[in-house]
């Protein structure tokens, strides 16, 4: 979405309220948090889902990506016109805005991991490699801190590798590997069984087919 319409950067501010509209007219209104101007980044702390609920989502926008506009304005003037109307004086200065701290390293790590995820994605779709394979994957990525697409085949941490059609007995060692193969194999038949393709989980039967 093209952002002709929307606000000058310079009006966002930590503690600000600001409102995001995508296409499809999905809208986003949250308090800015953190935000990075070179890249057009902000990150949004949206409000809580329930009365009681004491948990907020915390959203990291592009604002490149959307139409938005500051609403702080708009809601200063309604908590004013709600105190003159209770008949407060002298008082109405509103308490400043109490925000939590914000780990900007781990917010960026986040926002480093899902860019890496959507890359992932597209790399398995680009190589027609079936939906069970990819799930397989994102599965394995939960477990292991380095797994990635090499051509069809799934590696993890430089030493296994599972090929097509990406059963139990598919996973092998590369190389000079020393790593526990029966532990990799013990997670693939684990998501499987938690997948309800037991079948596959046992190298039989049901297999990832391109479909």
């Amino acid at each position: 979405m093209a952002d002709s319409g929307s606000s000058d950067l310079r009006q966002i501010t930590i503690g600000s309220v600001i409102e995001c509209t995508f296409k499809h007219e999905e809208k986003f209104e949250g308090t800015v948090l953190a935000f990075d101007n070179a890249m057009n980044m902000v990150a949004l702390q949206l409000a809580a889902t329930s009365v009681n609920s004491k948990a907020n989502d915390i959203l990291l926008i592009n604002l490149k990506n959307c139409e938005w506009h500051p609403i702080e304005s708009e809601l200063n003037e309604d908590a004013e016109g709600t105190t003159a109307a209770a008949g407060g004086s002298g008082g109405g200065q509103q308490p400043p805005r109490v925000l939590r701290k914000v780990n900007i390293t781990k917010m960026n790590k986040r926002l480093h991991d899902n860019m890496r995820k959507r890359d992932d994605e597209i790399t398995a779709i680009k190589n027609d490699i079936p939906k069970e394979a990819r799930e397989l994957f994102n599965h394995l990525q939960k477990m292991y801190s380095q797994v990635s697409w090499s051509g069809k085949n799934i590696e993890i941490l430089g030493g296994v590798s599972i090929g097509p059609p990406y059963q139990v007995g598919d996973a092998k060692l590369t190389g000079d590997s020393t790593l526990d193969l029966e532990k990799i194999k013990q997670q693939v038949k684990t998501f499987y069984n938690k997948s309800g393709i037991v079948s596959a989980a046992n190298g039989t039967g049901q297999s990832c087919e391109s479909k």
